[in-house]
């Protein structure tokens, strides 16, 4: 059971290669959205969307400054850009009757999407967004335990409850190496195991489920 509760941030900086920078005054952070099937037809009223699992949706992060500075325009360069939010939260023990304060550290690989020009008006200063695409995520507690990581471009996610959902990633041209390694079947057989595994390779395989489904097929056909 929890012993307190996380009251909101105190402060935060934001850091690339150990260099802070100033003048960002709020960060947007993204969303964690899962793509959807739409099913519809005989047996349902209407259309549900269903999240698929593990899927998510491209994410976003929007970083909004105080000035058009230098901060915005370095972050604007198009390259990959790892940076840190590191961030200090106000935290109230209930039992103990004390106020705490918790650290948390945000990482993320980004990517500059857009950058605004701004709005000139008189003694106002010309505030600027910058949006980023996000290709890897992760929370850090202050013990250095991953509270969450998404990095969909090495199959890995660990959603906020820590359960991975990642897992291997789908091998690709095994249906290939079945054809060629049963060519003693009928051209009629072979085309029916061809479009199996083509259906099973859409499914997230991992190599153990692929290498059982291989040792039942070679059992099978004798081979």
């Amino acid at each position: 059971m929890p012993n307190g509760v996380d009251e909101g941030v105190i402060s935060y900086a934001i850091y690339e290669d150990e260099k802070m920078f100033y003048g960002v005054a709020e960060v947007d952070l993204p969303d964690f959205e899962n793509m959807v099937f739409n099913v519809s037809g005989a047996g349902v009223l209407g259309e549900i969307e269903i999240p698929v699992m593990a899927q998510l949706k491209a994410m976003t992060t929007t970083f909004k400054f105080n000035h058009a500075n230098e901060a915005a325009y370095a972050l604007a360069e198009e390259r990959v850009h790892t940076l840190s939010l590191w961030r200090a939260d106000q935290h109230y023990n209930y039992s103990g009757g004390e106020l705490e304060t918790k650290q948390k550290k945000i990482i993320m690989r980004v990517v500059p999407k857009k950058l605004t020009g701004g709005t000139v008006k008189n003694a106002s200063p010309i505030a600027v967004n910058g949006e980023y695409a996000v290709h890897y995520y992760a929370e850090i507690d202050a013990n250095g335990k991953k509270l969450c990581e998404f990095d969909p471009l090495n199959f890995r996610y660990i959603d906020h409850t820590g359960k991975d959902s990642g897992g291997d990633p789908p091998v690709p041209g095994y249906v290939l190496i079945i054809t060629i390694a049963v060519p003693c079947i009928s051209q009629g057989a072979a085309f029916h195991l061809r479009r199996n595994f083509e259906l099973w390779q859409r499914q997230t395989l991992t190599l153990k489920r692929l290498r059982t489904w291989t040792s039942l097929l070679r059992t099978s056909l004798k081979i």
